[in-house]
């Protein structure tokens, strides 16, 4: 009949509307979820940048290793060819 007609219209008028609101509510949440995962992205980039300095590069100075030990003193060789090498007294270590 008509009026049975006109519940069901309403009645999936109603459901069609909390079913938007639900849908809308989901987006929404979506939405906080994503900035949310942005933000937490960004503060551990920044956190990572505070913590960790790249080391600074350093030429022909930089001790490489100390390859021999002679009485008191010690060899050490740079990094640039070990062509370069200077002896150091056992102090320094």
């Amino acid at each position: 009949t008509v009026q049975e007609s006109d519940i069901d219209i309403e009645e999936l008028q109603a459901k069609l509307a909390a079913v938007t609101l639900e849908l809308k509510n989901t987006k929404l949440e979506l939405q906080n979820t994503k900035s949310a995962l942005a933000n937490s992205e960004r503060a551990r980039q920044a956190a990572n940048l505070d913590r960790v300095h790249p080391r600074p590069r350093v030429q022909q100075e930089e001790v490489f290793c100390c390859l021999a030990r002679r009485g008191l003193e010690r060899q050490v060789f740079t990094a640039e060819a070990l062509g370069k090498q200077s002896t150091l007294p056992e102090s320094a270590f």
